[in-house]
């Protein structure tokens, strides 16, 4: 029998896709579109090539990995699930075939498109070494770095897939071990006070902060996370056939009563919920059902706010300390609502796929319920899902993004305060140096320090924060509006659960900001070149309000479109896509044959 003899099918499968294609195209464009927004942003500061070309390498590699880790969640986190459910996953292991063979093809032909997309910003990586800032040990084992985190994904995902029979278990599985296996180390770390990062070398990110120094724990860390990633992957190789049975529990059993009370609640509440929600609409009660994904996200709501509370409020440390303590509290803000925008589209996308690929949604066209309130059902149990958690959340970001960015601004402004100060000094000793040596006396620098001491740094005001907290609240809500929307409109255009979950939050969320970031940071240079050209200091207060302002009044506008769009074409073209959906349309009358064919 020959080597992984599903291997090359699926390659052939995966190479003959339109995404393979245009995902490896639209990689090299992005990487391209970033580097010429830095080039052009530093361009107007007047800075160095030199500094120019090791700031681009750093954002552009920090894109990089990220991107590569969000690869695992996305393209390997339900290929062995989605197997699970159709049920084809028991028919190849009727075969020879083991589960190396089965494991192997899937990780191979899933991570191409992932792998492609990392080979394309090679080139723009190597062109930004050209430009001096980067020695060519940093660029190399960046690369590798790089590739070390998309295979340690890759391997989680489908590590977590082999495990799992549902799309959003797997999704909310894989968030969480890739989490603990790039963050878990550092943390650890952190906590006991360890800084020479004993058990940070088990993860990718310190792999990838290491290439930028000149370390040997880059090689030692490397090497863990390697052993790590094919432990998973030998242990997944040999578990997947004795797990992707589905276990037999009976319906009299505890546990089997505990996973419905945990997943659609008590007997009383289901028949309550069914009483009501099937007579004003009955998607409203088939899609809002589980009771499993509303608890669940109570817990990452109250555990995330409180932990974001804890660290703002908890410790009383003053100066850098304290800084530090608010930089983490905005890290994990962003992470938890990271969070929150995947599971949205998830939830809105869900139930469309599914319906798609059951051939459920045939069957409900062909009932007198119509298109409207197909869309406003599954648009109603998504508040019925995210409502009062997400109430919350923005409730509580009222609280705490006034602290985060007072704080995060009082940092910077002392950093430019004291970077001004030098700068004044060195002048002034200069001058005063030059002085001296014209009357042949020596001077000493007591009007250099007043001077230096009459910087100031102004306050950012009570009406700034409150512009920036409105504006951010009512950022995030018509963010989460847009993505439940345009990834509804996703779900019946896509095949697979994950793919549609990439795609809503590519195209309303990594792509726009890009656009929108560049055009807020060119706002924020010309609002401080005039101030630069006449040589006075600019007033940083309103600094951070005119970016926020720029990019807040941009995104709304363009989750109002992805909005408006999405409505219209689930309203017009709900039953065009459907039947597309279908499979290829009969043209013409069927042929009859010939009589004479069919009596001789």
């Amino acid at each position: 029998m020959t080597f992984l003899p599903v291997l090359e099918r699926e390659l052939r499968v995966a190479a003959r896709k339109r995404s393979t294609f245009w995902f490896r195209v639209l990689a090299a464009i992005i990487a391209v579109i970033i580097g010429g927004m830095v080039l052009l942003f530093y361009k107007l500061a007047g800075t160095s090539s030199t500094m120019v070309g090791g700031v681009l390498f750093s954002v552009l590699s920090w894109i990089g990995l990220i991107a590569v880790l969000f690869c695992g969640l996305f393209f390997t986190a339900d290929c062995l699930s989605e197997e699970k459910r159709e049920g084809t996953i028991g028919l190849l292991f009727l075969t020879d075939l083991r589960g190396h063979d089965v494991v192997g093809a899937k990780l191979l032909s899933q991570s191409l498109r992932s792998f492609y997309g990392l080979l394309a910003i090679f080139p723009v990586l190597a062109m930004i070494m050209l430009m001096g800032g980067v020695t060519g040990i940093q660029f190399w084992k960046t690369n590798i770095a790089l590739a070390n985190a998309l295979f340690c994904s890759l391997v989680v995902g489908i590590f977590v897939s082999a495990r799992s029979r549902n799309s959003q278990k797997a999704l909310a599985g894989t968030f969480c071990v890739l989490l603990l296996f790039v963050a878990g180390g550092p943390m650890v770390d952190q906590l006991l006070g360890l800084y020479k990062g004993y058990a940070a070398v088990t993860s990718p990110l310190f792999v990838f902060t290491s290439a930028q120094m000149p370390r040997r724990e880059f090689w030692f860390g490397l090497a863990i996370c390697q052993g790590i990633a094919w432990g998973l992957l030998a242990w997944t190789c040999f578990t997947l056939p004795r797990t992707w049975q589905e276990s037999v529990q009976l319906t009299s059993g505890a546990r089997y009563r505990w996973g419905q009370f945990w997943r659609y609640g008590s007997a009383k509440s289901r028949a309550a919920s069914r009483t009501k929600k099937l007579e004003w609409n009955p998607i409203y009660w088939l899609a809002a059902r589980e009771f499993w994904q509303v608890r669940w996200l109570w817990v990452g709501v109250l555990t995330g706010t409180a932990l974001q509370l804890a660290l703002l409020f908890g410790f009383h440390n003053e100066g850098t300390a304290k800084f530090v303590l608010t930089m983490i509290s905005g890290y994990l803000q962003g992470l938890i609502w990271l969070f929150v925008y995947v599971w949205t589209a998830s939830q809105a996308s869900r139930f469309f796929v599914e319906a798609r690929r059951s051939g459920f949604l045939e069957l409900l066209l062909a009932t007198p319920i119509t298109v409207r309130e197909i869309v406003r059902g599954n648009w109603h149990s998504f508040l019925k899902t995210f409502g009062w958690p997400l109430l919350v959340m923005l409730a509580a970001q009222l609280v705490i993004t006034p602290i985060t960015q007072r704080a995060t601004y009082a940092g910077y402004a002392k950093s430019t305060a004291a970077s001004q100060a030098r700068l004044a000094q060195l002048n002034k000793t200069s001058a005063t140096t030059n002085a001296s040596a014209i009357a042949g006396s020596t001077t000493t620098n007591t009007t250099v320090m007043v001077t230096s001491a009459g910087i100031t740094v102004p306050d950012m005001s009570l009406l700034v924060l409150m512009a920036i907290t409105v504006a951010s609240v009512i950022t995030y809500a018509t963010n989460l509006a847009a993505i439940s929307w345009f990834g509804a409109w996703v779900g019946m255009t896509t095949k697979n659960a994950n793919i549609a979950i990439l795609k809503t939050i590519s195209f309303v969320m990594i792509i726009p900001w890009f656009v929108i970031s560049f055009v807020g940071g060119i706002a924020s240079m010309l609002f401080l070149v005039p101030a630069m050209t006449r040589g006075t200091t600019p007033n940083f207060a309103w600094f951070p309000a005119i970016t926020v302002a720029v990019t807040s009044v941009l995104k709304v506008a363009t989750d109002v479109v992805f909005i408006k769009t999405a409505r219209t074409k689930l309203y017009g073209r709900f039953r065009e896509q459907a039947v597309q959906s279908m499979g290829p349309e009969i043209v013409g009358p069927p042929v009859i044959p010939n009589a004479a064919v069919l009596v001789s």
